[in-house]
């Protein structure tokens, strides 16, 4: 988890630190770290939605170019 301080005034340099004329508020945030079965799924379905056409648009243009020679 990460905190982030914001101030709805100015900061202004101390010389104990930094101070804030307006309020100060804490956030609190995460990055998403447990994966769902869902999510893995997504994934892979993604992964195999733009690999496999790759893969054959590859394939047909091998395949054409032996045809050619």
């Amino acid at each position: 988890m990460g905190k982030l301080i914001s101030c709805d005034g100015d900061w202004t340099a101390t010389a104990s630190g930094w101070d804030c004329t307006g309020a100060v508020t804490q956030i609190v945030y995460s990055a998403p770290v447990e994966y769902t079965p869902a999510m893995i799924t997504e994934a892979l379905f993604y992964g195999f939605s733009v690999t496999l056409p790759l893969l054959a648009v590859a394939w047909g243009g091998r395949q054409i170019i032996k045809m050619v020679r």
